[in-house]
């Protein structure tokens, strides 16, 4: 093994998954800043990958490596899946990473070798929570997945301690693998420059009113949105107008009549004008869609650790977020309203009417450095053991 050791990530290729892109682009951006001395980050992307995934990830890791086994149809790779299904060995990926010279993989469901020591990572365990949200193959899929990683991992990240406890109840003979790592987002690098004209210009290019709400969260079921659209209608009601602006993929891939749904729903009670559909948008717009609204609000059902509200700590900006634990875990001084309750969070909203947002960012600095220190500690405790 070298002084520092070659760390090996997968991450992810495809912008259709934006919240783990950022993961994995805020990860390497930590460890340059606080870590760099410690070991060296190398990256595997596919041969089709979204070009744009290689700007996120590149200025922050030591290697990036395009490998074609790494496609959905290479046939190295479906030959690779059957041998790890009969023998659960991965004889092909090993050879790789060994020609690479990586001493431990981290963040992978690549597991089942002697050779290398591997670092898991499970997002979340939504579907113990919302099996409605989960046909039963792919709950059947993820028990599988996740009790495999756990058995044969050298270690297992979660990402906060309410996953942890999730964790520690579904596999409790491995629990002890179990380590909670809490990411931290990095505010845009102009997001505090920006100033009256930039919310000019953004304001025209979406045809936005000058005070609105903002909920950026892909339309996925277990996101919540349509709590968040009742309640909008009880304050129209009221005879209180608001604006709620949405970003995010409007195509659930569980769940694809739910945008149908949302857009029925829009229509019928004539919140054309109060709610706004933006869809996927450049990231450096939604962070001046941040900037420049009342507050931002997260409605979900269910988070491993929300991106958003990570987001929205870094540079200060009010949140509204619904009561589930790991958002109370993640954000303290957020507002808090009962999560299928629009009434709740109609009356959170309209507390906010009146306010002028002041921005307080949480310390990124050395949340950023713990962020690092802490995964370095996993990575040594691994390595050593």
């Amino acid at each position: 093994m070298s002084n520092k050791p070659r760390v090996a990530f997968f991450p992810s290729a495809s912008l259709a998954w934006m919240g783990g892109v950022n993961y994995y682009k805020n990860l390497f951006f930590a460890l340059k800043k606080h870590a760099k001395n410690e070991l060296q980050v190398i990256i595997f992307l596919p041969k089709v990958h979204d070009v744009e995934v290689i700007n996120h990830y590149s200025q922050y890791v030591d290697e990036l490596h395009i490998i074609d086994f790494l496609d959905t149809n290479n046939l190295f790779r479906l030959l690779s899946k059957v041998e790890n299904i009969l023998f659960g060995s991965h004889l092909v990926l090993e050879y790789l990473l060994k020609a690479y010279k990586i001493d431990l993989v981290s963040h992978s469901n690549f597991v089942g070798t002697r050779h290398l020591k591997v670092i898991s990572w499970i997002p979340d365990f939504q579907h113990l929570h919302l099996p409605d949200m989960f046909t039963s193959t792919e709950i059947s899929n993820r028990n599988k997945t996740f009790r495999n990683i756990a058995k044969k991992a050298d270690a297992v990240i979660v990402s906060s301690n309410d996953a942890l406890k999730d964790y520690h109840n579904f596999v409790p003979s491995f629990s002890s693998k179990g380590r909670v790592l809490q990411f931290v987002s990095q505010p845009f690098e102009d997001y505090f420059v920006l100033s009256e004209p930039d919310k000019v210009l953004i304001l025209s290019k979406y045809e936005l009113p000058n005070s609105y709400f903002f909920l950026p969260n892909q339309f996925w079921k277990h996101k919540n949105h349509l709590t968040a659209f009742k309640s909008v209608k009880l304050l129209k009601d009221k005879g209180i107008d608001i604006c709620l602006v949405c970003s995010g993929s409007l195509h659930d891939y569980r769940s694809p009549e739910f945008t149908e749904l949302i857009k029925e729903y829009v229509g019928k009670n004539k919140l054309d004008t109060n709610i706004k559909l933006l869809g996927v948008i450049p990231y450096h717009d939604v962070y001046r869609l941040i900037k420049f609204a009342k507050a931002v609000i997260n409605p979900s059902l269910f988070e491993g650790w929300s991106s958003s509200v990570e987001e929205c700590k870094s540079v200060g900006k009010s949140l509204i977020l619904s009561n589930i634990e790991v958002h109370k875990e993640q954000s303290v001084d957020a507002s808090f309203f009962e999560k299928t309750n629009p009434d709740s969070l109609a009356a959170t909203i309209q507390s906010f009417e009146n306010y002028d947002s002041v921005e307080i960012p949480e310390d990124v600095e050395s949340r950023t450095k713990d962020y690092a220190c802490n995964y370095i500690e996993i990575i040594k405790s691994v390595l050593n053991s």
